[in-house]
């Protein structure tokens, strides 16, 4: 183009060529790069802590190319990933739930890859198993909701705010992302009116005297706290109210099981507010179906996930009832 006038034309034909011969680097990023790409794609896209545990397993997923080496695309077979979900167990020890958390946001970004032109990922990543023993959930009994709301923690703020979310979701049945992000004007008729983040279904919740009390005290604005210092304010105000019934915690590291017995405060951890929420209110006569109304989840998913003692009970007492106490 030395002795020719640099019109749009020319410099627009000319950009054009020298792309189409240059060597395609797109197809062949490694992993970490690939996955630096998905996360800038999902950013948007999917909820913020969805993102958060994205990262999570590309952190781990590099850790395993430390000292495995680097991994192309091609590399993410069935027979690879059995070896990987084995590292995660026995090396990393990682209890089972954990392993096919990460096993299941692994198949996220193949899913992702596979969309991407030119990406050669072999089609077994939809086999990747994603069993998990379901993660434990625990709930408080109403008695110890009771005592919980009423234990005195004013000389310690954390504890005291982390208590107030989690018996205002104890008593709506809210996820944390529909927590921070009810305001007055969502409330008509003494109902919290939303759309839940998660599914975005349309939710209805009736304000009780408990979540009454707390929306006023705080003047139509929930206090916010990070999920791990929710988490860790919950379980030390817990402690202090005296919330300690022993119950069993199962873990699994690699292929094996461990039980231990421990107290109530020390597994807790804001998700158990929902199944406190659903297991309480199915106990006081609620159905599935109008808890379904209430928190945006299926009455399948309540009922084989958040109802506790009630279908144990009700089991228990069909018993009774065939064979006599």
């Amino acid at each position: 183009m030395r002795n020719e006038d640099p019109t749009p034309e020319r410099v627009k034909g000319e950009h054009e060529k020298r792309k189409k011969m240059a060597p395609q680097r797109e197809i062949n990023r490694s992993i970490e790069e690939w996955g630096v790409k998905w996360l800038e794609a999902m950013k948007g896209l999917r909820a913020e802590n969805t993102v958060d545990n994205y990262g999570v397993m590309l952190y781990n997923l590099n850790l395993y190319q430390e000292q495995h080496g680097i991994l192309e695309p091609e590399h993410l077979t069935k027979a690879w990933n059995d070896k990987w979900m084995q590292w995660l167990g026995l090396e990393r020890e990682l209890v089972e739930s954990s392993v096919g958390a990460l096993n299941k946001n692994l198949k996220q970004f193949c899913k992702w890859l596979n969309e991407q032109g030119g990406v050669m990922v072999p089609e077994d990543w939809r086999q990747f198993p994603v069993y998990s023993s379901p993660p434990q959930k625990f709930f408080l009994e109403i008695s110890e909701l009771e005592k919980f709301y009423n234990a005195d923690l004013s000389k310690y703020p954390g504890r005291e705010k982390a208590r107030d979310l989690f018996c205002f979701q104890a008593r709506t049945g809210q996820r944390v992302s529909d927590l921070y992000r009810t305001e007055n004007f969502m409330i008509f008729n003494n109902t919290i009116f939303m759309r839940a983040h998660k599914n975005q279904g349309q939710i209805a919740v009736p304000m009780t005297k408990i979540t009454r009390e707390i929306w006023e005290r705080y003047d139509g604005r929930l206090p916010v706290m990070a999920e791990q210092r929710y988490n860790r304010a919950l379980k030390e105000a817990l402690k202090q109210a005296g919330i300690n019934r022993m119950v069993e915690k199962v873990t699994l590291k690699g292929k094996e099981k461990k039980y231990e017995k421990v107290p109530l405060y020390e597994v807790i951890t804001n998700h158990d507010a929902i199944k406190t929420f659903c297991t309480n209110a199915v106990e006081m006569g609620m159905t599935v179906h109008e808890l379904a109304v209430i928190t945006g989840k299926t009455p399948r998913t309540i009922e084989r996930t958040y109802v506790g003692k009630t279908t144990a009970r009700t089991a228990m007492n069909s018993m009774k009832r065939a064979f006599g106490a």
